[in-house]
Formats: structure tokens, sequence, C-alpha cells
């Protein structure tokens, strides 16, 4: 209903926003606001660097991943093909 308050947490606080349009159409938003129940319904989990990633760079001594520049560039690199 939209006397509903939001309760997505902003740092230490609440959202504390009211539920406007989505019960409206019979969506269940459960106790988030419009805007956060979009917000959480288009995040996905974080993709991170597997083992094999890991082996990669550890057995890439003496090559251009040896250096903490090019070695953090690679992961940004994986990192960023896997989340976008």
């Amino acid at each position: 209903m939209a006397d509903k308050r939001c309760v997505y947490k902003c740092g230490a606080w609440n959202c504390g926003s009211y539920q406007f349009n989505l019960y409206k159409d019979d969506i269940d938003q459960g106790e988030l606001c419009d805007v956060h129940y979009w917000q959480t319904k288009a995040q996905r989990p974080w993709q991170g660097m597997t083992e094999k990633d890991w082996e990669y760079v550890k057995d890439s001594k003496g090559t251009s991943l040896d250096t903490f520049d090019h070695g953090a560039a690679w992961a940004a690199d994986q990192l960023m093909k896997r989340n976008t």
C-alpha cells in the first residue's frame, strides 16, 4: 500500500520514502520504495577473480604482468569484462 515506508538502508538510516506506484500494478515490492525496488532488481552478483585467474597471474613471473601496474590493469580489465 501507499502508506508503507521503505526500509532500504542508506548509510545508518532507512530510506523512509513511501511506496507510490508499484502496488497499483500488483507488483510485490516488499518493504522497498519504487526507486529502491527497481535498483535492487537491476543489480546482479559481482563476478570476481577465479582460481584460474590467480594461477595465470602467479605463472606470469618475468612477463609484463610481473609488475604491479600491469597486473592491476590486467585484473581490472578482466573484472570489467565480467561485470558489464
